[in-house]
């Protein structure tokens, strides 16, 4: 029981300590522009777009509005890696920024990430587990 205390505890201090409890537990219906996914997350928002084309997201539990929710997955899979999917129900390309955790360093690290095509879904992948990413950015964007 000390045990898993204290490492809740130094967990807790941790993402306080380095800002990121707050950002973490984020109330899920209010519209945000950046989304944290934890491995083995299955997410749905709703996306609701501004004049500048940027999407803002509120999460769901039922995907009620097909044409408006975007879903995105974190998984990993032993001797492949680990995958993000997510799909765009939009008639534009997405295009978004995604920075993964790294625990030795102790902040996120920005990765390449690359458009999500209207109507699709986009894989991203890397050869070791991701435990958490942060996405943001998320516009739309005319295809090229």
């Amino acid at each position: 029981m000390k045990k898993t205390f204290t490492v809740l505890f130094s967990l807790t201090m941790f993402l306080v300590g380095h800002g990121q409890t707050n950002e973490l537990e984020q109330d899920k219906h209010v519209p945000r522009d950046t989304v944290y996914i934890k491995l083995g997350q299955k997410l749905l928002f709703i996306a609701n777009v501004n004049e500048s084309k940027t999407l803002l997201f509120s999460e769901v539990a039922v995907a009620t509005d097909i044409e408006k929710t975007v879903s995105m997955e974190l998984s990993y899979t032993e001797g492949v890696g680990s995958m993000l999917k997510i799909h765009n129900p939009f008639k534009e390309q997405i295009v978004y920024t995604a920075a993964l955790y790294a625990y030795t360093k102790k902040a996120f690290i920005e990765t390449s990430t690359i458009p999500i095509y209207p109507g699709i879904s986009s894989f991203e992948t890397w050869p070791y587990k991701i435990d958490l990413i942060q996405l943001s950015g998320f516009k739309l964007v005319a295809g090229k």
